[in-house]
This record gives structure tokens, sequence and C-alpha cells, in this order.
């Protein structure tokens, strides 16, 4: 893989709840530009080191570096501003809203514009155009006036994708985003992730079970394994390493 500069650094992290180590000295460095994957059995800490890159957790240790500065201990909201969007395994959106009303609101919040703003904005082109964009993108356009907690399962992950779109992050992290769909819906979401990744230029990192996914898309592979880094390279690499075989992986990956 060539060099490229590092958007994202990850230094000696660590994080425990009591007496257990969720994430354990990790350590690693995200290129920018680059379409990664994290890997791991249950438990191995992936989605609490997705929190504390992002904020909703505050590490015991460690550092966090987002372009050459500290991130760690920033509020959610300030960490998003700066540029590092987020779609969660279970979706974040307003069920109650439609898909649009759900990409309006990260709009405006990108803006600094409030919620109360939202009949208004309504109103206006050039919000509701970009917001538009943005379901098109996730091929949802024509759900735009759907309530959001009736489209099926896949159309609300990508929803929540949409949404994380909105802010203008250079990094997308996605937290499982194939996690619960059919065999359509993940075509269509891996379909997305590629043209997303390429269209808009992002560093995107994704945590993702299915090994068919991961090692179809992805530039690069970070293993975690109960809370430590276990190996991190190519997909190529990732399959012959011995380690990762017999923690996780299984003979059968091996080419």
């Amino acid at each position: 893989m060539e060099t490229r500069s590092p958007i994202l650094e990850v230094r000696r992290l660590a994080k425990a709840f009591g007496g257990l180590k969720v994430t354990n000295d990790v350590t690693f460095a995200v290129r920018k530009g680059e379409l990664s994957a994290i890997i791991g059995p249950n438990g191995a800490g992936k989605t609490t080191l997705f929190n504390l890159v992002t904020g909703k957790l505050v590490p015991d240790a460690g550092e966090v570096l987002y372009k050459g500065e500290r991130i760690d201990g920033l509020h959610p909201a300030d960490i998003a501003r700066r540029g590092i969007g987020r779609a969660f395994q279970i979706t974040s959106i307003f069920k109650e809203r439609t898909a649009l009303e759900n990409v309006l609101v990260a709009v405006l919040a990108r803006e600094g514009r409030t919620t109360r703003l939202m009949r208004r904005a309504l109103s206006h082109g050039r919000e509701v155009r970009e917001s538009m964009e943005l379901l098109s993108m996730v091929a949802l356009a024509d759900r735009a006036d759907t309530r959001a907690g009736s489209l099926p399962h896949g159309d609300q992950k990508r929803l929540d994708i949409a949404v994380a779109l909105a802010l203008n992050p250079e990094l997308v992290l996605l937290d499982e985003p194939m996690a619960g769909m059919s065999p359509e819906e993940r075509s269509v979401t891996v379909e997305l992730i590629r043209r997303i990744w390429k269209e808009r230029s992002l560093t995107l990192v994704f945590i993702e079970h299915d090994m068919d996914v991961v090692f179809g898309i992805s530039e690069w592979i970070r293993v975690l394994n109960q809370g430590a880094m276990l190996a991190e390279g190519t997909p190529s690499e990732i399959s012959r390493n011995r380690d990762v075989i017999t923690a996780y992986l299984g003979e059968e990956i091996v080419e």
C-alpha cells in the first residue's frame, strides 16, 4: 500500500470497565483516503474503539489524534464538527421524522442552526436540495417523505449513512453497516460504501463480521482480539496470518 499521511492516529489507547480491559494499549494509524475494515470476535473491543475515537467514551490512557491534533476527551459534537462522521450499529435516526427531515436536521446542525428552523428550512431550496442529493446518493430519494421508522431495516441503515455524510466529514466510521441485512440489501450497501468512498474522496473505516465484504472491498484490515491489536495488513496478508486464523478467521479463509 502506498505511503499516505495519517488522518487518524490512535496511540496506546486503553479503556476498562471495572476490572475488564476492553481496549488494551491499541496503537495504529489510518491513512488519508484509506478504505479499511476492523474485524475481530464479539467482545474484541471494536465498538468501544469507535466510541473512544468519536468522544462517546473518554479513554483511561492513550491519545487520539485527528489530522495531528488531539481529540480524546472532546465532546462528540466537537469531534463531529472537526470532520469525523459516524453511522451506528443500531441506527440513530429519528424514527418519527421523514427520511428528508432526518438528513435536513444534520445539515442544519452542521451550520449551527436549530431544528426550530425546520419548517422554514423545508421551504428553502438550498438545504432541501443538499438533503435530497444525499438521499439520492444512498438510493432513498423516492422515500424522502416516508417516516424513517416505517422504512425497511436496510433503508434505515443507509439513511443513517446519509445523516453521517450530511456533516461533510473527511473521515467516516461505519459500525457494522451490513448487520441484519438480507443478501440483496448487503449487495446494495457494499456498492454504496465503495461509491461514496470514491466519489466523496473519503477516508472510510468500517466494522464488519461478513468476511466476504471485508475481503472484497478493504484496502487494509485491522484485527482486534481481547481488546488488543492482533494484526494489520492487506487482505492477502491477513488471510495468511497464522495468529489471525487461530484467533478468529478459521482455516477456510486461507487461500
